[in-house]
């Protein structure tokens, strides 16, 4: 294995699972290193296997090493140390520890609020005790603000299991509206509108379609992931794919403001769509996500898809006088 190699297997098990520590090895004599980070994900103790410490790091708020020389490899939040320039390499920008900001402007559009944005070249909002820059795009936000590092991360998670699954997709039909969904969910902080909001839903919603994205409840995600016997990063795939086809359906024509469909008939299509998304993502990942249970029949599949929409539709329309519920019963 590579250096190169070795530092990219730690980087991708740290963004994956989060743990506090990794195994490396180096490409000379295989030793074995262990790599244990904080909470904001940066590297501040190297061990060996017999637990002996090789390398403690120590940060300033804005990540400049202050106890030994910088070296190649993962360091402050994760990203990768230049040690030849004391740059970190943030995959989208480079960044000046030494100095707190990035050294090209930020690719994305600002938003006209808050003021904050028109300064392009912050790292983390100014903000590096709570909040780190892991370089994607959707915007990330808790009530009453930003997502702090832990919802960061289980924000990313979501996403990058939704697109894992897209990757292990056969082309077609199902893989394309994914595709779809995924390039407008983009990836976190990109300026693009589309918001991921992490909070507390009723009525045992998992997630629900906003004006600017969705809104996702990681507890009742976690608890009822934990009753399938699931992961809930694996549910949480489904569920973008899911709220992520009512999206894409509000923007056609026939869709108010508050993307309710103009007939009953409309209203069962984008259910079927939906649900639809949500079984061909829990096929490809193998999982038991209530629309999908491994080895059922394609005809299985299906009927369970239509029973899952006729009950959305039933449960907003039964006893309702409206016209996205008229002209239609399932």
């Amino acid at each position: 294995m590579s250096n190169f190699q070795g530092i990219r297997a730690i980087l991708r098990l740290m963004a994956a699972t989060a743990l506090y520590s990794v195994v490396a090895f180096t490409a000379s004599a295989q030793t074995v290193r262990y790599v244990h980070t904080d909470g904001l994900g940066s590297v501040v103790l190297v061990t060996d296997n017999n637990r002996n410490i090789v390398e403690r790091s120590e940060y300033e708020p804005y990540g400049n090493l202050l106890n030994h020389p910088i070296s190649d490899g993962p360091g402050y939040t994760g990203h990768v140390n230049d040690a030849a320039t004391g740059l970190n390499y943030m995959q989208q920008r480079y960044y000046d520890p030494q100095i707190g900001k990035f050294l090209s402007v930020d690719p994305v559009t600002p938003y006209s609020k808050p003021g904050k944005n028109f300064n392009r070249y912050n790292y983390a909002a100014n903000n590096p005790y709570l909040f780190v820059d892991p370089d994607g795009r959707y915007e990330c936000t808790r009530k009453g603000g930003t997502c702090n590092v832990h919802d960061a991360k289980i924000a990313e998670s979501y996403v990058s299991t939704a697109q894992r699954s897209y990757q292990k997709m056969a082309e077609g039909a199902a893989k394309d509206r994914l595709g779809k969904i995924l390039g407008m969910v983009g990836t976190a902080n990109d300026g693009n509108g589309f918001s991921i909001n992490l909070t507390n839903l009723s009525d045992d919603h998992l997630g629900e379609l906003t004006a600017k994205g969705m809104d996702l409840d990681p507890s009742q995600i976690s608890a009822v992931a934990s009753g399938l016997n699931i992961s809930a990063k694996m549910l949480a795939a489904g569920i973008i794919g899911h709220e992520g086809s009512h999206k894409l359906d509000s923007m056609q024509p026939g869709f108010n403001r508050n993307f309710y469909p103009a007939t009953g008939l409309e209203r069962m299509l984008t259910e079927l769509r939906a649900y639809g998304m949500t079984s061909a993502i829990g096929n490809v990942l193998r999982i038991n996500n209530g629309v999908n249970i491994p080895g059922m029949s394609l005809q299985e599949r299906e009927q369970r898809i239509w029973e899952s929409a006729k009950q959305s539709w039933e449960s907003a329309c039964n006893g309702k006088q409206s016209s996205s519920c008229s002209g239609y019963k399932p």
